[in-house]
């Protein structure tokens, strides 16, 4: 009797515990926690080679945080546009405290990542193109 008890007390454990587990991956909170970590990499590309002194970081720093607020509202609204635009100042304005040094390796960096996504976002060539395809010839009415 109490082995049976126990082992549907591990069968019950053993089904209930995958379910818990997807109800825990599945909340809201989890994916508001991406998004800093891809902004992270991305800045970290970005620089990557360029050795930044305490007063540049400090620039840096108070650049981002001129620009968070407005690209904050601005991607809350919807407008990619504006999101953009900011993106591009806050970059300009970050590459001004840069050295010429400094200046080229950030510039090969940004053209590497734009390289990158307009890789990534352009179809691929291995698809068949359905204007290359022979079309099939009509059937004649005999």
């Amino acid at each position: 009797m109490i082995r049976m008890t126990l082992g549907a007390l591990a069968l019950a454990f053993a089904v209930a515990m995958p379910a818990t587990s997807r109800a825990q991956q599945a909340s809201p909170d989890s994916t508001a926690a991406v998004a800093p970590h891809r902004h992270h990499r991305f800045a970290h590309r970005l620089f990557k080679g360029v050795s930044l002194t305490d007063a540049e970081k400090t620039q840096m720093r108070a650049i981002h945080e001129k620009y968070a607020a407005q690209v904050k509202a601005a991607r809350q609204s919807g407008d990619k546009a504006t999101v953009r635009t900011l993106r591009t100042q806050q970059l300009d304005e970050m590459r001004g405290v840069l050295t010429p040094d400094q200046q080229t390796t950030f510039d090969a960096n940004r053209a590497a990542l734009r390289a990158r996504v307009k890789k990534s976002t352009t179809p691929s060539s291995a698809a068949p193109s359905s204007s290359t395809a022979p079309s099939p010839a009509p059937a004649s009415a005999s």
